[in-house]
């Protein structure tokens, strides 16, 4: 093996995401279309603490009707975790008028403790439309023994 292949592994191994414990870091995610009469007039996440498990919830208010969100869960780069929320645009027939979706991430594979959490709403053509970091860092239990 040469001097690069063995520097590449010895990256991947302290690459964030890579050295943990081995748990799969996983999202899922339910999504459901509101009317604007009930977007909270506070757009922050609410997230609920639980065993080896948060769930997020929050209104994505997309550029448009007829939308899909796609979820991705990944460290961040400050020892932190990062949920991205993706629009995606909806193939098929589309009989909704509103761009607002209530959804519910359900985050696995976080290790137990406390950590911050970033979630960034990205619009279906690319561009950031809301970032927020929690002021408070989220709290992962371990299962009662």
């Amino acid at each position: 093996m040469n001097r690069n292949a063995v520097a590449l592994i010895g990256m991947l191994l302290l690459a964030p995401g890579c050295a943990d414990s081995g748990a799969q870091l996983e999202v899922e995610l339910t999504t459901s279309v509101i009317p604007a009469t009930e977007v909270d007039a506070d757009p922050q996440p609410r997230v609920e603490s639980g065993f080896h498990e948060i769930t997020v919830r929050q209104v994505f208010t997309a550029r448009g009707p007829c939308r899909e969100l796609d979820a991705l869960l990944t460290r961040d780069y400050s020892e932190g975790f990062l949920l991205r929320i993706e629009a995606k645009e909806r193939e098929g027939p589309c009989e909704e008028d509103s761009p607002h979706l209530l959804y519910a991430a359900v985050l696995r594979g976080l290790p137990e403790g406390t950590h911050p959490l970033r979630v960034v709403h990205v619009g279906a053509d690319g561009r950031t439309l809301n970032e927020t970091v929690l002021a408070h860092p989220v709290l992962v239990t371990a299962a009662p023994r």
